[in-house]
C-alpha cells in the first residue's frame, strides 16, 4: 500500500465514493486575530492498495505537529480496501478519507501532516501558519499604546 497524496482545505467530505473538498491545496494559513488561534482544517488522503494486498485490515495513522515534532491531532483507524467486481484485475484500488480537525496554533511557523501505515511513515506535507497583515496592525497598535501609557511618546 502507498499513501498517494495528502491535501489540505478548508472542509473534506466523502460521499458515495468522492472527494469533496472546499478550499484546497493550501500551504499557508494566515493568521489575523491573534495567536494562540483555533481554525478547522480539511485533510484528504488518497491511499493506493495493489491487487495483491486488498481485503486485508491496515491500520492507518494521519498526525499533525508542530517543527518541533508537537503533535496538535492524531487520527487512528483500520483501512480494508475491497475488490470492486467490477474493477480490472491486477489493477491498483484507491481509497480516499477525508477528516475535519479543529486544530489550536500557538504560534506562527512551519507545521506538517504525517500519513502511516502500519507504524511506518509514508506521506509528508508541510504547511505554514503566517501572520497576516491585520495581526500586524494590531500589533503595532498596541505597541504604540502601551508606549504612551508608559510615559513615553507615541510613534506614528
Amino acid at each position: 500500500m502507498d499513501v498517494e497524496w495528502l491535501i489540505l482545505g478548508d472542509y473534506a467530505h466523502m460521499a458515495d465514493g468522492k472527494l469533496y473538498l472546499q478550499g484546497g491545496g493550501w500551504e499557508r494559513l494566515t493568521v489575523n486575530d491573534g495567536f494562540p488561534s483555533k481554525h478547522m482544517v480539511g485533510i484528504a488522503t488518497s491511499v493506493l492498495s495493489p491487487w495483491a494486498e486488498t481485503n486485508q485490515p491496515n491500520n492507518i495513522e494521519i498526525e499533525v505537529q508542530t517543527e518541533d515534532g508537537e503533535t496538535l491531532a492524531k487520527i487512528n483507524g483500520q483501512l480494508k480496501v475491497g475488490r470492486p467486481p467490477d474493477h480490472p484485475p491486477g489493477m491498483p484500488i484507491r481509497s480516499t478519507l477525508a477528516a475535519n480537525l479543529g486544530l489550536e496554533f500557538k504560534t506562527a511557523g512551519s507545521y506538517v501532516i504525517i500519513a502511516r501505515l502500519e507504524e511506518q511513515e509514508l506521506k509528508r506535507t508541510a504547511f505554514y501558519v503566517i501572520p497576516g497583515p491585520l495581526l500586524a496592525m494590531k500589533q503595532q497598535q498596541q505597541q504604540a499604546e502601551q508606549e504612551g501609557a508608559g510615559g513615553q511618546p507615541a510613534s506614528d
